[in-house]
């Protein structure tokens, strides 16, 4: 083979190999990730709880230091669609980035969020699925928490 030919399919073989992607649809590693105001997060520790007396569930997401987190609450005992409403607690987003710092979307009179549980494994204790919210402080200040997902949140219940 000569020279071109051997650089060429070399070139073919690179061009291949780096086309090929893994697959994240398919990902299984616990945690939980979320956008906020377009700047992707990713919690470094994650919690969960769950009341199964009254179908209450949290799930949380901090930075190492618990100094920045996501709190995700509602009233859930299965796989769902749960939106957040007016004057309705059943769902709600929080986000918090330090002392005085907070954000909810409770201080709303029209809520916007929602929070989709695709799994919700009773047998291993585990919780997956999506969120999305947009949260205020009590200067009015917006945060827009996009494209969440928490995978695989071992929850302990009460």
């Amino acid at each position: 083979m000569n020279k071109l030919s051997i650089s060429s399919l070399l070139l073919l073989f690179f061009l291949i190999v780096s086309g090929c992607k893994k697959d994240d649809s398919s990902d299984n590693t616990p945690g939980l990730s979320v956008n906020i105001n377009g700047t992707a997060w990713v919690a470094k520790i994650t919690t969960a709880t769950y009341q199964s007396q009254s179908n209450i569930l949290l799930i949380m997401g901090t930075n190492s230091t618990a100094t920045e987190g996501i709190e995700l609450g509602l009233i859930a005992g299965d796989v769902g669609t749960y939106n957040f409403s007016d004057g309705d607690a059943d769902a709600f987003g929080a986000y918090y980035a330090g002392v005085g710092d907070d954000y909810t979307s409770f201080l709303e009179d029209n809520p916007v969020g929602q929070i989709v549980i695709t799994e919700f494994d009773k047998t291993n204790l585990t919780i997956s699925g999506t969120f999305h919210f947009e949260a205020y402080n009590d200067k009015n200040v917006k945060k827009s928490c996009t494209d969440g997902k928490f995978n695989k949140i071992k929850y302990l219940t009460q």
